[in-house]
Order: structure tokens, then C-alpha cells, then sequence
């Protein structure tokens, strides 16, 4: 069984990566108002508009990414899933997280990756389904 004190160090960086894309998610909204706004103005001024936007895509996949931590936190905070966590799998989410402090970037796919190295493989493959 894993210590408590390592579930709860994965745990508050998994809080901490759920701000994260929380964050994101709301940057990217207000980049696609920002936009709209552009293309409004645009249009008024009979301008020939062409717009590539990526951005509702980007604020889509980090709410996906969002609601995937939220579910890592619901599994880390329900004692009957953590007693069963051996200390080789929070090993594997502490070194994700240890990488991605050293590369100083956070995939996208972390939470993905999180909920294989905790066996959450009911949750990911629901996630998966999106």
C-alpha cells in the first residue's frame, strides 16, 4: 500500500494541474472573444475576413483536460481506491510530475498518463470516449 503522505503529494500536484487548465481554458476563452470581436469590425468595415482559429478547439481539449483531473482528485480523495494503490504507481505519477518541472512544460496528455500509472482504467477509458 502507498504511504498517505506520497497520495497526498500527488494529490495536491494534481490540484495544482487542475488550476492549471482551468487557467488555460479561461485564457482561451478570452482570446476567442477577442477574435469575434476582430471579425465583427471586420465585417462592418466590408473587409474580406479569413479567420484560422484554433482556439475553441484549444478551450474544448483543456476542459477535457479538466474534468480528467477533476477525476484523478474524486479517485485520490476516496480511501477505498487509495488503499489499494501500490507505492510503484505513485512513484509513476511523481515522476511525471518531476518531468515535467524539469522540461518546465506540461503535456496535455498528463492526465491521461496519471490515470494509467494509477490504474484508473475504467476512468481513462471514459475519458478516452470524448
Amino acid at each position: 500500500m502507498a504511504s498517505k503522505e506520497r497520495v497526498q503529494l500527488i494529490l495536491k500536484n494534481v490540484c495544482k494541474l487542475n488550476y492549471w487548465f482551468a487557467k488555460e481554458m479561461l485564457e482561451c476563452e478570452e482570446e476567442m472573444e477577442k477574435e469575434k470581436e476582430l471579425i465583427k469590425q471586420a465585417e462592418k468595415r466590408n473587409d474580406c475576413v479569413c479567420v484560422i482559429c484554433v482556439t475553441e478547439h484549444n478551450r474544448d481539449f483543456m476542459k477535457d483536460c479538466l474534468k480528467d483531473t477533476v477525476t484523478i482528485i474524486d479517485f485520490l480523495r476516496d480511501k477505498e481506491n487509495v488503499k489499494y494503490l501500490e507505492e510503484w504507481q505513485i512513484k509513476g505519477a511523481e515522476a511525471m510530475f518531476q518531468q515535467c518541472k524539469e522540461d518546465k512544460c506540461i503535456p496535455y496528455d498528463l492526465p491521461g498518463a496519471i490515470m494509467a500509472a494509477l490504474g484508473m482504467w475504467n476512468e481513462l477509458r471514459e475519458a478516452l470516449k470524448k
